[in-house]
């Protein structure tokens, strides 16, 4: 059984719709055998979302602030195809006339960032005379970048603008990344940590977090936890090699 909105704890408008969108996708693939899809946090609104009803719960109808998510600048309108193409060709949830256009885009943005950073024209480089320009306009730039279209045009302006800012956040995400990869088992017995708080092991023992880095986001566990159940998973071998900072 799979539910989505109200029933979640949400508000029955966007944040229902988009569970709706999940649920239907993962009872199709539930009933093909096949690992559900799992949108992470870093990737979108929708990932924030599940996530925060899942380790942080809500005592009151939940809505999706954008100051929910801590990687929202990555979550610009123009990026969100760039950024689930991958789930989308491998759940096959698009054309594939649709997902080559995206494909045509990613490639063109790409491009166009590297070319804008590296180019260099009167006082620097392309992307460094965006920087400094109070003129949104751009004419400045080159003639072929005016003959892309809007959309393109939009996401290459947006990436370079914001640069500083958004490989801020890319730095992060790595962290996360690395307290993703470490998994936790769902029978591992957090009553033999004899160090966690009581608090931090009662939440853990009934939300069972599948990895460390969930584990950091539940409410009432915090850094220190995270440090002494690192070492009680170094201690099992089943993670002999951790030497990852905590995120704060």
């Amino acid at each position: 059984m799979f539910f989505a909105g109200q029933i979640n704890g949400t508000t029955g408008y966007a944040e229902a719709a988009a569970q709706g969108l999940v649920a239907g996708i993962n009872a199709v693939l539930k009933s093909r055998g096949e690992a559900p899809m799992t949108l992470g946090r870093h990737e979108c609104y929708i990932g924030v979302l599940i996530d925060d009803l899942v380790t942080k719960g809500t005592s009151e109808p939940y809505r999706m602030f954008t100051s929910r998510a801590e990687y929202r600048l990555l979550f610009n309108a123009g990026s969100a195809e760039l950024r689930l193409i991958d789930h989308a060709k491998k759940y096959g949830l698009l054309s594939s006339n649709r997902l080559q256009a995206i494909d045509d885009k990613r490639d063109a943005v790409l491009s166009w960032v590297v070319k804008l950073e590296n180019e260099r024209t009167k006082g620097g480089t392309w992307a460094e005379a965006i920087r400094r320009s109070a003129d949104l306009q751009f004419d400045f730039l080159p003639q072929e970048f005016a003959s892309l279209s809007g959309a393109i045009r939009e996401e290459v302006l947006y990436r370079v603008r914001y640069r500083g800012y958004l490989d801020r956040e890319y730095v992060q995400i790595k962290k996360l990344s690395e307290l993703e990869s470490i998994k936790i088992s769902v029978d591992f017995n957090y009553a033999a940590v004899k160090s966690l708080r009581t608090e931090c092991r009662q939440k853990l023992q009934i939300i069972k977090p599948q990895t460390l880095a969930q584990a950091n986001r539940i409410s009432g566990v915090n850094p220190a936890d995270i440090s002494v159940l690192m070492v009680a998973l170094r201690a099992q071998g089943a993670h002999p090699s951790l030497h990852h900072d905590v995120l704060p």
